[in-house]
């Protein structure tokens, strides 16, 4: 019989040679005969993670930390799996511990601020990028992502020196770049920024950030035409480019052409069927084009929005005190702001990642979250000719956020592409909303398209009034917004998205 010794070698010859599968067989026959194989341990969770069993591999990773509650590395990396899966606040705390065990770690902050970003809270995550840089100059990684959330935030020439910086260390970094050319057109700087990009692209004719700055430098020159002709070089590149496939379409739909856009979602949708982006974009091209049967079929409000009422939530006492903890818990939260970059919402707050500690009421509202998304699972059948239907995620995590409107707040037309489905719960709402005189004020309406997108049809449309304790769940790629209202009161929703997720 072997020694644990040697066949922990024979595992780690096969984990070399790529044969994952047999080399997490052989670690699992190391752990059965040595429980407290540490490197056995690590490397299943490494393993693991590679072949896309992410569950597996968070609890190869927690076993080995049970052994070695002091191993900053086996935090480093149950973290980076946690936040693959968006659990934000577990891998935030998992980050944290393996700085706590190991300072010096520079990865361990630059992935921290990457969760940080992640959850909602970019100067926070600007200090860890900081942090990681300063620990290690040409770390290009936590370079390009400080200039994005820069940029993000609008400081564009902050944003222009750190891709500059990350371009010293290498001058061909695609990802700088490209995002370096959409900053440099936000500071009107458009020439430079074409050039940039064009020279992105020479080396990876299809990376999105590239494209973008590429788009951005010629959507103000106004020269459409050749953004359209670099997304058709990026494809003909790479044919399973989902982002180039929407990009064309949403171009199409910008400039009045749905049956070119129509084109562009299918040839996407071939090659990844579900495709949240071009689902909703192909909603707005059948409209357009007057296909109202296949329009109902893909966008059908009544098989597929669910509304559930809730009468009580677990652990509290009535439905009015939930939802009054539930206020108290977002209006307080650290990463509520105004306007946020990249969201929905106009003249109103938004928070970062509620799945966070302290959950407080969230983990209740968490629980009810879960239930709910097991109704919709059993209310609606497998249907392999519908492309939502016939695509639901064997795994899913969730991710939790919070809506503030006051005055004359609302939410533009929007979906959530990084979702399979997606919903809201009613939190706190005015009385306006109950006024049958309001014209709707204040309610959530589906189907309306981008306001950018040159639309002349009229949209399929339901509207359904919000009440506390309402949640509606409903596919990600459901163009929705919220109708604005003037009133003196807050009107307070916590949405969510359930997320696809690697196989276990």
């Amino acid at each position: 019989m072997r020694s644990s010794s040697q066949a922990f070698e024979q595992a780690l010859s096969l984990h070399r040679a790529g044969r994952l599968e047999q080399a997490i067989t052989a670690y699992r026959h190391v752990v059965e005969q040595q429980p407290e194989h540490l490197g056995a341990l690590a490397n299943q969770g490494i393993a693991l993670k590679q072949a896309g069993r992410i569950n597996e591999a968070i609890a190869a990773y927690s076993q080995a930390l049970v052994v070695a509650p002091d191993f900053a590395d086996g935090y480093f990396n149950l973290a980076i799996v946690l936040s693959a899966v968006g659990r934000h606040g577990e891998a935030e705390a998992a980050y944290r511990r393996a700085i706590a065990l190991k300072p010096g770690l520079a990865p361990a902050h630059a992935n921290l601020g990457n969760t940080l970003r992640d959850s909602g809270r970019p100067e926070a995550a600007i200090e860890s990028y900081r942090q990681a840089i300063a620990l290690k100059p040409d770390h290009l990684g936590a370079l390009v992502n400080l200039g994005a959330t820069l940029d993000d935030l609008g400081r564009h020439d902050e944003a222009a020196e750190t891709f500059h910086q990350a371009l010293a260390t290498d001058p061909g970094l695609v990802p700088a770049l490209g995002r370096l050319s959409s900053t440099l057109s936000a500071l009107g700087r458009h020439d430079e920024a074409l050039a940039g990009a064009q020279r992105a692209l020479q080396d990876q004719p299809a990376s999105p950030e590239a494209l973008a700055g590429l788009a951005a430098a010629l959507k103000a020159l106004g020269r459409d035409e050749e953004i359209l002709a670099a997304y058709r070089a990026a494809v003909a590149a790479n044919p399973e480019s989902d982002h180039c496939y929407s990009k064309m379409a949403g171009l199409h739909l910008e400039r009045g052409e749905p049956a070119e856009a129509l084109a562009a979602c299918d040839a996407c949708l071939k090659h990844h069927p579900g495709h949240v982006n071009s689902l909703a974009l192909k909603s707005t091209a059948l409209g357009e084009l007057g296909d109202r049967g296949p329009l109902r079929e893909l966008v059908d409000f009544d098989r597929l929005i669910l509304e559930k009422r809730w009468n009580q939530a677990p652990g509290f006492e009535s439905l009015e005190a939930f939802n009054g903890a539930l206020t108290s818990h977002v209006l307080n939260h650290p990463s509520l702001s105004y306007e946020p970059h990249g969201r929905a919402t106009r003249l109103g707050r938004h928070t970062g990642e509620l799945l966070v500690e302290p959950k407080g009421p969230i983990a209740a509202l968490e629980e009810m979250i879960c239930a709910a998304v097991g109704d919709y699972d059993r209310a609606l059948t497998f249907d392999p000719s519908h492309p939502f239907l016939a695509n639901p995620p064997r795994n899913w995590s969730l991710n939790v956020w919070a809506i503030v409107l006051e005055g004359q707040g609302y939410q533009v037309p929007h979906i959530h592409p990084s979702g399979w489905l997606s919903g809201v719960y009613y939190v706190a709402l005015p009385e306006l909303i109950e006024d049958p005189a309001s014209d709707q004020a204040g309610w959530i309406e589906f189907g309306q398209p981008l306001l950018h997108h040159k639309v002349t049809a009229q949209p399929e449309l339901r509207s359904i009034k919000p009440e506390p304790g309402l949640m509606l769940l409903f596919p990600s790629y459901f163009f929705h917004r919220t109708l604005p209202f003037q009133a003196d009161a807050t009107r307070i929703s916590i949405a969510f998205d359930v997320m696809p997720v690697g196989s276990v």
